[in-house]
């Protein structure tokens, strides 16, 4: 299980602290030992990956912060024993202002991404950037979005208005230096971030875990903050879903909560973190290792109808954003061709 959701070298600090009497046999605790180490050693490597990508795009001409990952980790009773995925940075050109015109801020940013990384993948949302071949980077430009479009302009807007802050916040972690967000922003941030893939894909207990150390570092003043703009890009359900699990199931007190919690919406979460693991990865009632193109789509309308009568507007939306998004990275493909030149 602590395999299945990304949180092995989490656990084993649990492990260590067992009475002799209470321990798992010596061959297995050597085993996960070992890939605990394997895992730290990780974590001091994607610190400095982190800062690297960072420093790399301040000294081209953008703003940058890194998200998720290595920022969260600090949190941590033991920081390097979170288990550590890609390099995901928030990146805007230096010059950008208030009123910012999303859609050049993406074609500046991808067409400078596609100079140095040539045929490298990219979506809507992010773009790949292979610079560092032990290390995938993923380059956002939005740091995480929504499907119904009155919740999306409105999360755009707090984007907008609170970035400057998020590039301003330069810490130092394990002795180096780079940008990450505030906790009252990454509580925004990452619960829409929790919400996508737990409609998409699936999501994992790793990624709450990661909200229980943010929520616990949250003051009583900021969280007010937090929740009214979690009501105001409807996602005040959801968050009322995670404040279940946070509490009942992870023991989060009350006091850290956002808001009061929602059973019948905090079982159904949990249910689908138990089923899916990490990033939905051990799924198995929805998808399909051989399917087709048009069954794999089935299979997700068939998993999103799953979320209807709890979330349905981020589920009707889904056909039109998809349809958005297509046309969005068609008109990007045909444009950076130029740019790239």
């Amino acid at each position: 299980m602590a395999q299945q959701q990304s949180l092995v070298g989490f656990c084993f600090s649990a492990v260590e602290r067992l009475p002799e009497g209470q321990r798992p046999p010596r061959e297995l605790i050597m085993q996960w030992y070992a890939v605990t180490r394997q895992i730290e050693q990780r974590n001091m490597l994607m610190n400095r990956r982190s800062a690297e990508v960072y420093h790399y795009f301040i000294d081209n001409g953008f703003k940058a912060a890194i998200l998720k990952g290595q920022g969260n980790a600090h949190l941590y009773p033991i920081p390097l024993r979170r288990q550590s995925g890609d390099v995901d940075v928030w990146v805007v050109p230096s010059n950008a202002v208030k009123e910012w015109n999303w859609n050049e801020i993406r074609r500046t940013v991808y067409a400078h991404v596609l100079r140095e990384c040539p045929d490298e993948h990219f979506s809507h949302i992010h773009i790949h950037c292979n610079r560092w071949k032990d290390t995938m980077v993923e380059v956002h430009v939005y740091p995480s979005y929504l499907k119904d479009p009155v919740a999306r302009k409105r999360l755009t807007a707090f984007f907008t208005k609170e970035a400057e802050e998020q590039f301003a916040n330069v810490v130092t972690i394990e002795g180096e230096t780079f940008a990450i967000p505030t906790v009252k922003f990454n509580l925004v941030f990452q619960l829409c971030h929790i919400f996508e893939h737990f409609i998409t894909q699936g999501v994992g207990l790793r990624q709450v875990i990661d909200y229980y150390y943010q929520l616990k570092s949250l003051s009583q003043e900021d969280s007010f903050m937090v929740m009214e703009t979690l009501q105001q890009i409807k996602m005040a359900g959801f968050a009322k879903a995670l404040m279940w699990v946070l509490h009942h199931q992870l023991g989060l007190e009350t006091e850290h909560l956002l808001c009061e919690p929602d059973e019948r919406k905090g079982k159904l979460l949990l249910e689908e973190i138990m089923a899916g693991g990490n990033f939905g990865k051990y799924e198995s009632r929805y998808w399909k290792a051989d399917s087709t193109k048009a069954e794999h789509y089935y299979q997700k309308l068939r998993r999103l109808s799953r979320f209807l009568t709890q979330y349905p507007g981020e589920v009707l939306w889904d056909p039109m954003f998809r349809l958005r998004c297509s046309l969005i990275e068609r008109s990007l493909k045909h444009r950076l061709k130029g740019d790239t030149k």
